[in-house]
């Protein structure tokens, strides 16, 4: 009770020099209230007292309401956001759960660009048990990233058979420089508003995430580095280990998201596993393959499909 004690004085405090310095609330204050309040309601309820709790939490809902609107009118999507994201938290914790969901979907209709409404919100409903809301909207935020790393995965396949890149360099030199570009891209997708908002990029779901990633997709690099400039064998073997180390990666990635990334894994693993097992098969020795069929389709269309699938079922499904 320490906590909320120190709280409700620090509330007083703060409204008793307002009422001295009569003027007008502003945005901070408002803002700053709010905060306090909705820290007040969690040390009551961890304190036991509900009835406290739940008073503060309203007091709270009042001041990010007013915030929401005030946001909205002066078209302040980041900041609308933001507010919309911290009621539909307050509405959950009052026991409001429904208008909560709609509240978050909101926040994120409201600034789509904003990917702390999108890591706030999974994070929020994923530890209050609402996976399915919370998987909607890993798919929301997923889907973008997925269909553009597809599209480059087939326009670069396509560049290859076009312009005959077969040696090992060219391949290798090719393919290294799309990986490149998907990255950089994805990256401007999901944090392009973090300059803008002056929010944390190194955040702890995407430092889980990134240290997941890290391993497999640096040593599968580092071969393709080797193989490309010393010339060790040829590009379609090179392509099977980028595809074992590129499941690999996103199933350990999958244990920081929702399954239906450590399925995307095992299936890059069990379709390469597939595709060479009939290359050694039915291909005859003296036959040949280009390897660009082979990474536009992992690569490309794979990527594409799984991205068209985040998108219609999240469509299908909207949080609400």
């Amino acid at each position: 009770m320490r906590a909320a004690r120190i709280l409700r004085d620090g509330l007083g405090t703060m409204r008793e020099q307002a009422d001295k310095a009569n003027q007008p609330d502003t945005i901070g204050s408002v803002e700053g209230r709010a905060r306090l309040e909705r820290l007040l309601g969690e040390a009551s309820d961890v304190a036991g007292a509900r009835d406290d709790a739940d008073a503060a939490w309203r007091e709270s809902l009042l001041g990010w309401e007013r915030l929401m609107i005030e946001h909205i009118r002066r078209k302040n999507l980041s900041a609308s956001a933001e507010a919309t994201v911290e009621v539909g938290r307050l509405l959950y914790q009052l026991g409001r759960h429904a208008e909560a969901i709609q509240k978050f979907d909101e926040a994120i209709e409201q600034d789509n660009d904003r990917d702390q409404s999108y890591i706030d919100t999974v994070a929020f409903l994923v530890q209050n048990g609402e996976t399915d809301a919370a998987v909607s909207i890993y798919r929301r935020a997923l889907a973008p990233i997925m269909i553009f790393a597809g599209l480059l995965g087939i326009a670069a396949a396509a560049l290859g058979l076009l312009c005959h890149l077969d040696s090992m360099r060219a391949f290798g030199l090719l393919w290294l420089g799309t990986a490149a570009v998907v990255v950089a891209g994805a990256f401007l997708i999901a944090r392009r508003q973090a300059i803008k908002d002056k929010e944390n990029f190194w955040s702890p779901p995407t430092r889980r995430v990134g240290q997941a990633l890290l391993p497999p997709l640096f040593a599968g690099m580092f071969l393709g580095f080797a193989f490309t400039f010393v010339g060790l064998t040829n590009p379609v073997i090179l392509t099977f280990i980028w595809l074992f180390f590129y499941g690999c990666a996103l199933h350990s990635a999958g244990f920081f998201m929702p399954d239906g990334m450590k399925w995307f894994g095992w299936l890059f693993i069990a379709s390469a596993s597939a595709a060479l097992l009939l290359l050694v098969l039915a291909v005859p020795p003296t036959g040949e393959i280009s390897a660009h069929w082979l990474m536009g389709f992992f690569f490309g269309v794979l990527h594409l499909a799984y991205g068209a699938y985040l998108y219609l079922t999240e469509r299908k499904n909207p949080v609400a």
